[in-house]
């Protein structure tokens, strides 16, 4: 409910946590790792997926308690693990280069405030601590293969390369003045077209609904696309689950809107409430598959028909 972007989060887990940042590669010890990994992160970083619990990247006390305060967390986050981590911060002397023996592990000290070990660093004494590393499924792989999908359906398809990050209801309006520019100028494809996007937007929860990114996104999309009857627009999680519901997303469409207040409903009330889940319910536009087992972060795909 604070904005905070997944890696802030995961720097704070791994301040916190034995397995994070690292600390499953130093309970490992010397063996050679080999890493498959299915990518939920931008640009597929491995110290990000999953908080990295094979890629040493130690998070210091005085970084977790910066970021809190940033996000006004630091007065809702438990009291022991404020007080673990105030702690460890007076302990810390963030730049200084582990201490020890000549013949330690360089990963067996890589807990020490403020090292950055890398995968295959080594001392003198010590063998080469190697670590394999490869992304099998990602966000970027999916989209080129939605890509592929939808020009064997007909359409004229292009996919945005980069991240989509920002607040839902904000990147709702970048996308439906995408679309627009298809539909009025054919403009980057002609008609016919799918534009597909991939990423992990962020919602500042400030109603009591219920809801989640990607249905937040959809609505805020709904609402910018009325009128425009040649558009449809998906926003989906690719775990099958969208927020704290049983949704994956929602579909919308240049009419969602309109017949949504023709049945009563005020669709920039259920917006201002962040109550996306309670919308499409009664409207009938969620998208529900169950979970799919791959968290592949989120995907949008708007088609623009002639």
């Amino acid at each position: 409910t604070c904005g905070a972007p997944i890696d802030d989060m995961n720097r704070i887990r791994k301040s916190i946590s034995q397995i994070k940042g690292g600390g499953l590669r130093r309970i490992i010890g010397r063996a050679s790792v080999e890493v498959l990994a299915i990518s939920d992160v931008p640009d597929d970083d491995p110290a990000v997926i999953g908080s990295g619990p094979l890629i040493p990247d130690p998070v210091t006390a005085s970084q977790a308690l910066e970021l809190l305060r940033k996000y006004k967390l630091d007065k809702k986050t438990p009291r022991p693990v404020v007080r673990y981590l105030e702690a460890k911060s007076r302990k810390e002397n963030p730049g200084k280069a582990a201490e020890g023996n000549s013949g330690e592990s360089a990963v067996e000290n890589s807990g020490k405030p403020g090292e950055k070990i890398t995968a295959t660093e080594r001392t003198d004494n010590t063998p080469e601590l190697a670590t394999c590393f490869t992304v099998i499924a990602s966000a970027k792989k999916l989209a080129h293969a939605i890509a592929q999908g939808a020009l064997s359906l007909g359409y004229h398809s292009h996919t945005h390369e980069g991240f989509l990050t920002g607040e839902a209801r904000e990147v709702a309006h970048t996308l439906a003045s995408h679309a627009d520019d298809v539909l009025r100028h054919n403009k980057p494809v002609a008609k016919p077209a799918a534009l597909i996007y991939y990423g992990e937007t962020t919602v500042t929860v400030k109603g009591t609904g219920k809801g989640g990114r990607n249905q937040e996104l959809a609505l805020a999309a709904a609402l910018a696309l009325q009128g425009r009857h040649h558009i449809t627009l998906l926003s989906a999680g690719t775990d099958g689950r969208d927020g704290e519901t049983n949704a994956a997303g929602a579909i919308v469409n240049g009419s969602t809107c309109a017949d949504a207040k023709k049945g009563g409903l005020n669709p920039e009330t259920f917006l201002n409430n962040n109550d996306s889940w309670n919308f499409f319910r009664q409207t009938g536009g969620h998208l529900i598959t169950g979970p799919t087992g791959n968290n592949l972060m989120d995907i949008q795909i708007a088609l623009i028909d002639r």
